[in-house]
Parts: C-alpha cells; sequence; structure tokens
C-alpha cells in the first residue's frame, strides 16, 4: 500500500472511531438503551446535549493548538480516549458516569475531527496531493453508515446494549491501531 493510501486510511480511519463510534453510535443505541434500561427520552436528551458541549470544548482545544508535534500528540490521545469513553458506555449505568462519557467522547469527536483533518492536510500539502482531501472526509459519513450498520448486525446477533457498547469499543480499538500506525508524526 501507497504512503498516501495509508494516510487517508488513517485519517478514514479516526473519524470512523472519533466521530462514527465515539458521537453517533449513540443514536442508535438510544432507543435499546432505553428499551433495555432505566433511560428515559429527558436523560437521553442530556446525554447528547453533554456530549455536544464536549465537542464544543474539542473543537476549541483543537483550535488553540499550533505546534503540529502537540497537534499529532492530541490526535493519538483522542484515539485512545474516544475507545476508552465508549467501552466505557458499558460499564455502568449511572446517570452521572454516563455523563461524563459522554461528554468526554465529545471533545475525543471534535478533537479528532479537527486535529485529523489538520494533519493530513499538512501532509497532502506537504506531498502535492492537495486535492485527496475530500476523500479524508468521507470518514464521517462513513463513521454515521459503520455505527448504523453495525447496531443492526448487533441487533441481529441479539446483543444487550452494554454488549454493543463493548463491542463498539473493541471495533473502535482494532481500526485506532491503524489510524495510529499509518498516521505519520
Amino acid at each position: 500500500m501507497s504512503e498516501k493510501a495509508k494516510v487517508l486510511t488513517a485519517g478514514l480511519l479516526s473519524l470512523i472511531v472519533t466521530v462514527g463510534v465515539a458521537r453517533f453510535a449513540y443514536t442508535p443505541l438510544l432507543p435499546i438503551m432505553q428499551s433495555q434500561t432505566w433511560l428515559d427520552e429527558a436523560n437521553g436528551g442530556y446525554l447528547a446535549a453533554v456530549n455536544y458541549l464536549g465537542y464544543m470544548l474539542g473543537a476549541l482545544i483543537a483550535a488553540r493548538v499550533s505546534s503540529l508535534t502537540l497537534k499529532d500528540q492530541l490526535y493519538r490521545v483522542y484515539l485512545l480516549v474516544a475507545v476508552l469513553s465508549t467501552v466505557a458506555m458499558a460499564l455502568t449505568d449511572a446517570l452521572e458516569w454516563w455523563l461524563v462519557f459522554r461528554f468526554v467522547a465529545g471533545v475525543s469527536s471534535s478533537g479528532g475531527l479537527l486535529l485529523a483533518s489538520g494533519l493530513i492536510l499538512n501532509w497532502l500539502l506537504r506531498h502535492q496531493y492537495r486535492s485527496e482531501l475530500g476523500i479524508h472526509f468521507a470518514g464521517v459519513g462513513g463513521g454515521i453508515f459503520v455505527a448504523g450498520l453495525l447496531v443492526e448486525l448487533f441487533l441481529a446477533l441479539n446483543l444487550s446494549w452494554q454488549a454493543q457498547w463493548w463491542a463498539f469499543g473493541i471495533f473502535a480499538a482494532l481500526a485506532s491501531v491503524l489510524a495510529w500506525c499509518w498516521m505519520p508524526k
């Protein structure tokens, strides 16, 4: 595989992990969580709102970072945070903890989106591939699509809400390995 293909794949996978899983897996899982736990519509809305708040904070953090080295380090931290906050959702059914995990997932989502995009754009410009950035952004839609598809698969396997969060975490961890290794430092 060419270096360009690896870099673009790292970008796609980073968006699938940080946006598709850490952010958007919650949307198709919400009705399942509501049917299998105490979660009602109001609290489901609070979980979504705190995720958006985390997303806003992550965007503000990403906007303040100018060092490419620090952007790279945060990119890698946000991949880990996306995986951990996803798995953490399966560990409890306490609203207080879910609020924390959804907030942290939001931070990793925007940080992963903005930081990965900046790193990819920088690499593409330095290697005269500027027009290829659109391929990277396909990871946003691809991540949302993959999240919905995986929930359908998990439902067909009769996985509980907790098992689905675990499965998403495992999927995100596997995708993160390539997103980590193929993103040039």
